[in-house]
């Protein structure tokens, strides 16, 4: 902590994010069936804020993003998909810091493990969404390049809350998918409790990619002795299962006649996976009828906040996180004497064993909000334990390991948002950041600890200024810092076998950046116009990418230098009384250089980033039919996107989907919708190679009280 120490005297020596409204921040709230509750809320909205109801599946967080048109969803599977599946302006989920109430729920992973696991963060009892698009924050570092999105539960007050919901949903001409959920709040004198809870379950869609998972999440809120003081303990459980996706494509080379060709035509077309966190073998790679892995996430949160009379506060918070994985496969055929369905991978992984603190101290003085802070994290994968694995050609280089690979992450940050007038605001910001990380790997037959060390400040500096009372414009230019992840540091030691990555050393990311923001606020509150640019210039930029030697695996890298252009406009309009417009389109233009492998390897690499599609819109109308019916219609374009596959570039088609979905307000507590979504029935793919929903639909019932 000696660095962290100096670098916070240096720190506090500089006047340096957000007084006046945030044009680099949207807030989506989950509407409340109430009118009354409804009604007091939005005094308190600003009009980039909106107000969404639970539509469609409303399975977790990452549906609710979907409309954005700068948020891109890449998923194998529309529901349970445990993998990197979102990008906010093409950063992908190692670039995004997803916080619960504060306190960051990013998955540590392990080799090849999750970034951001939406499947295992629903949405129980959550009130509000914030997204934060872009590093313009000094308040959140490391992986915070990309931008941040932070979700925020219900708070209790005296009066009860109680909501219910359920939607059961139809997937194929078969094939259902069920979601059942509910929460409970409420303050008794000095203290409150709160508690989440729900289940999934989703049949197979994909060859054995059946799902369930189920969360519960009670709060405790304790006034303290001292006045404006409060303590919040809290607890998160979540378990899933889920199927491992098996390959029904004869062949994974889409130059081959046998990629289009089925294994079994009871089955949907497409590829399969492999289990994550090993050196290889068949066991790992060939899933079979069966195979699954069990999930267990535990999230262990305390934060202390004092008031310091009426316009300043500090917050001291701390969080522990405890996941484990536990694999099992079965042979996809007769192999090696093993015979097919038999057990061939049977271990559990330490996901996670990550803990840090915060403190935190945000002063509001005239003209002046001041925020300041320190924060360690802890990032830390524990041990792989192989109970069985088959002999033969199944077992590969399968074994236990205690390794335990670990991140210490430390950040100092101070940041000053200074009305100078009613019209301009400053925003100024600088963030210290160091880490300091190690694994033990096996090289030459020996095992030896490698170590990466590095630090960095970032400035931070913004303008908000008001045209009129209704137009605002901001542009803010900062540097950004992101520090290797443990699935990447895994990932960059298995890419010293290949020749001329072995002299490379490891290196973070740093950003060079400029946001520009436009609003126009229409009288009345009837809605906004928001026009957005952006410029993302990433020295050192880590690629995980393909083998280039085997063909297969991941290897993990650093390149010269990565571009992320972009605009957008987005927007909603009241109409009439009864109807309301919204649309959004954004254009992303990437470029990447300096890629040793790419450039050495292969003649048909591509210089863009993979998926990230060149445009994105999408229309949206709303039409309240009478005091009980409201039909919510959807038509979206997503469009081309690049990714590299089995020794070359290859080109996702676009395509466009319509949804509907007709709310019933059945009394003023109850809610009924009936959706159907992909009505053209498109085929598409949000990742390469596998095929996304055809027409699906459901119905769901909201209650609050």
């Amino acid at each position: 902590m000696k660095g962290l120490a100096s670098a916070l005297a240096v720190l506090m020596a500089v006047s340096v994010t957000a007084h006046a409204e945030n044009l680099m921040q949207d807030t989506i709230y989950l509407d409340e069936v109430s009118v009354t509750a409804q009604q007091t809320q939005q005094q308190n909205m600003t009009s980039t804020d909106y107000r969404v109801q639970e539509k469609k599946r409303s399975n977790n967080i990452a549906d609710f993003l979907e409309r954005d048109p700068e948020i891109s969803l890449k998923r194998k599977t529309v529901i349970g998909d445990s993998g990197d599946v979102m990008t906010i302006r093409g950063q992908s989920g190692q670039r995004i810091m997803l916080n619960l109430d504060g306190r960051t729920i990013n998955s540590t992973g392990t080799n090849g493990g999750n970034y951001i696991d939406f499947s295992t963060i629903p949405l129980d009892n959550i009130d509000r969404i914030e997204v934060i698009k872009g590093g313009s924050s000094a308040e959140y570092g490391n992986n915070a390049l990309g931008g941040v999105i932070n979700a925020y539960t219900v708070r209790p007050s005296a009066s009860p809350r109680v909501s219910l919901y359920g939607t059961l949903g139809w997937l194929d001409d078969e094939d259902t998918f069920y979601n059942v959920r509910g929460s409970y709040s409420q303050k008794f004198g000095g203290v409150g409790i709160s508690l989440g809870l729900s289940h999934q379950e989703a049949d197979a869609y994909l060859w054995n990619n059946d799902y369930s998972s189920s969360h519960i999440a009670p709060k405790i809120y304790i006034d303290t002795p001292w006045q404006g003081g409060e303590l919040v303990l809290g607890y998160d459980y979540t378990k899933t299962y889920r199927g491992m996706i098996r390959s029904n494509r004869v062949s994974a080379d889409p130059d081959n006649p046998g990629y289009e060709e089925e294994v079994d035509d009871a089955e949907v077309l497409s590829l399969g996976e492999t289990f994550a966190g090993g050196a290889g073998g068949q066991a790992m790679s060939l899933v079979g009828d069966g195979a699954y892995y069990d999930k267990i996430k535990q999230f262990y949160t305390a934060t202390f906040t004092q008031s310091i009379g009426s316009s300043a506060f500090f917050e001291l918070s701390a969080f522990a996180n405890h996941e484990d994985r536990f694999d099992r496969n079965y042979a996809s055929k007769t192999m090696g004497g093993v015979q097919e369905g038999a057990l061939v991978l049977d271990r559990k992984v330490e996901v996670d064993r990550s803990y840090g603190y915060k403190a935190k101290t945000e002063v509001q003085a005239d003209r002046h909000k001041l925020v300041f802070g320190a924060e360690q994290k802890n990032l830390r994968a524990g041990a792989i334990d192989v109970d069985y694995v088959a002999p033969g050609p199944w077992k590969g280089g399968i074994a236990s390991s205690d390794s335990e690979p670990k991140i210490i992450a430390e950040g100092v940050f101070l940041s000053d948002s200074w009305d100078i007038t009613k019209r301009l605001t400053i925003d100024m910001g600088l963030r210290y950041d160091s880490y300091d990380a190690s694994q033990y790997k096996t090289k030459s037959g020996v095992m030896q600890r490698q170590r990466y060390e590095d630090d960095s400040i970032t400035p931070k500096f913004g303008l908000t200024y008001a045209l009129t009372p209704n137009d605002k414009i901001a542009v803010f230019v900062y540097q950004s810092y992101r520090t290797p992840t443990i699935p990447e540091m895994n990932h960059f030691s298995d890419a010293l076998g290949v020749s001329l990555l072995e002299d490379e050393e490891l290196k973070p990311e740093k950003a060079n950046a400029i946001d520009i923001a436009y609003k126009h606020s229409f009288a009345g509150k009837k809605g906004y116009v928001k026009l957005s640019a952006y410029h993302y210039d990433i020295d050192d930029y880590l690629l995980m990418g393909t083998n280039p030697v085997t063909n297969s695996g991941r290897i993990t890298y650093n390149i010269e230098n990565a571009k992320f252009t972009g605009v957008s406009a987005e927007g909603r309009y009241s109409l009439t009384k009864s109807l309301t417009a919204g649309a959004g389109l954004a254009f992303t233009e990437s470029e990447k250089s300096g890629d040793p492998v790419s450039e050495s390897y292969s003649e048909y690499a591509s210089d863009e980033v993979d998926y990230v599609p060149d445009l994105k819109g999408n229309v949206n109308l709303v039409w309240k039919i009478s005091e009980k019916f409201s039909l919510d219609t959807t038509l979206s374009y997503v469009g081309e996107r690049e990714y590299f596959y089995y020794g070359k570039s290859r080109e996702l088609d676009p395509y466009m989907l319509l949804g509907t979905s007709l709310s019933w307000a059945a009394n003023k507590s109850t809610v009924i919708e009936f959706y159907v979504d992909n009505i053209f029935d498109t085929d598409y793919e949000e990742q390469y190679g596998y095929p996304a929903l055809g027409l699906n639909g459901g119905v769901s019932v909201k209650w609050t009280f």
